[in-house]
């Protein structure tokens, strides 16, 4: 799971900042903050304490370190009412420091992954039986890189 979000963080990100490059750099009133990936999920009724536990199970173990490696910032996941009954109910985000930060992370998260479970194989097993657990109970509505911005005082 977390060598094919990072590689949709990679790309995405990678495109949005050409995209949007241009458009950010004209504006004066604000600086440039840190770069999180947004993911938008919505867990099946009744599942939520089930799939917080998947989560604190193995993926907060990796996000903790790397913060401690200092590949990302920070990381929060928020839970709340769904507005509607098509609408999320869950969402993670993950702060990286800047665009050019993302292009090693796919790298640095497979070598936290091998280091936490001594392999790189055994790592993508986890990753792999991780992910389809969580599949069975929840729906990932999309996931996006956003840029924080500071305004200029």
């Amino acid at each position: 799971m977390f060598k094919m979000k990072m590689r949709h963080f990679v790309v995405g990100t990678a495109l949005l900042a050409m995209a949007s490059a241009p458009a950010i750099a004209a504006d004066k009133n604000y600086t440039k903050g840190s770069v999180w990936r947004v993911d938008m999920i919505r867990v099946d009724p009744g599942r939520m304490d089930d799939y917080i536990d998947s989560l604190k199970a193995e993926y907060t173990t990796v996000m903790e370190q790397a913060i401690k490696e200092k590949v990302i910032l920070s990381y929060k996941i928020m839970v709340g009412d769904s507005a509607n009954p098509q609408d999320w109910d869950v969402l993670i985000l993950i702060e990286a420091p800047n665009w050019a930060s993302i292009d090693t992370a796919e790298a640095k998260f497979d070598a936290i992954g091998t280091k936490l479970r001594g392999s790189m194989e055994k790592s993508d097993a986890m990753d792999k039986e991780a992910m389809a657990d969580r599949a069975k109970i929840r729906h990932i509505f999309g996931g996006k890189a956003m840029q924080e911005i500071h305004y200029v005082k």
